[in-house]
């Protein structure tokens, strides 16, 4: 009976979401930083070292009728770049961004790629800690002169999170075939799209606390899990679901979901649980999801210890 729960008890209760939520807006992200020149480069250090000729990023467009607000280019001015010039390099680098919540953190860049394609330029996106310029590529594009539109999503490794980082646009031209327009960059931001959100809010047992991990990007289908460590090995336990936030005195802790389905069982001889999470279709985007274990244990005041709680957001 419990091994089906298992199976079934987590999509039953996720499809009465359907029926428990609205619409919302979709998909769910949250911005660390974000920049549309519309102030130029005036949030940015502009770096002038590098000695080939220094950094040439400005606000600026080129283009009949368009006004210069909104972009940052790299060129000697709007429509002049110096065709087959020398050979220039510069940076332009944010302020800090601190990198909060849990992985996967992104760069968004919507550039206009306008320089050739038949010697090196390129830019690249880097990052560093705050401060320190021991700078990291996170991708490198090469530039063509279609003036074709780059729109990226750059991932940020999970080794960043939690740090004061900046990130700096580094563009390099060799002086060889530049098509006369150079580089416009309309936006840039650091976003942070995890599903999942610690809570906190665990209640020691004889193991220690109890820790929750959600894994995956909550869309639909079987690509998510649950994952409860730390617990005490071979005890009966509860997972507790709900669609919102209690925060109740229980057992000695806080019982952190309001209670939609209690989910029966045991941990492993590990003091573990794995759990797949599988969400049907039509489940809106955004959508709150709550989850704390609870864990019949002798070792913990009134007998049971308490996982931290999740928040888990659908996409």
């Amino acid at each position: 009976m419990i091994a089906n729960l298992r199976r079934l008890v987590p999509a039953l209760a996720c499809a009465a979401l359907v029926a428990l939520t609205g619409s919302r807006a979709a998909g769910q992200a949250q911005t660390l930083f974000s920049d549309d020149f519309h102030e130029g480069t005036a949030h940015w250090t502009v770096d002038n070292g590098s000695g080939l000729g220094g950094g040439l990023w400005h606000a600026g467009v080129c283009g009949s009728g368009v006004g210069v607000s909104g972009l940052v280019s790299y060129n000697n001015g709007p429509c002049n770049y110096q065709s087959g010039g020398p050979a220039t390099e510069g940076s332009l680098i944010s302020p800090p961004v601190v990198l909060t919540g849990q992985a996967p953190f992104y760069v968004s860049l919507v550039s206009l790629r306008k320089l050739d394609n038949l010697g090196g330029d390129h830019t690249a996106v880097s990052i560093s800690d705050a401060g320190v310029g021991n700078w990291t590529d996170l991708a490198v594009s090469a530039f063509d002169n279609s003036g074709a539109v780059w729109v990226n999503l750059i991932p940020i490794g999970s080794e960043w999170a939690g740090k004061t980082v900046q990130l700096r646009l580094h563009f390099v031209s060799d002086g060889v075939l530049d098509a006369p327009l150079g580089s416009e960059i309309d936006s840039f931001a650091v976003i942070n799209t995890s599903a999942w959100i610690d809570l906190a809010l665990a209640h020691a047992g004889s193991a220690g606390l109890p820790h929750l991990a959600g894994n995956g990007t909550l869309t639909k289908g079987p690509s998510n899990t649950l994952s409860l460590t730390h617990a005490k090995p071979s005890s009966p336990a509860a997972l507790f679901f709900g669609l919102s936030q209690l925060d109740a005195p229980f057992k000695g802790g806080v019982l952190v979901p309001q209670p939609l389905v209690i989910l029966p069982m045991s941990t492993s001889a590990a003091g573990t649980v794995t759990l797949p999470l599988s969400l049907p279709a039509g489940i809106p985007p955004a959508t709150p999801l709550y989850f704390q274990f609870w864990i019949q244990d002798p070792g913990a005041s009134n007998g049971f210890s308490a996982s931290n709680a999740l928040k888990g957001s659908t996409f």
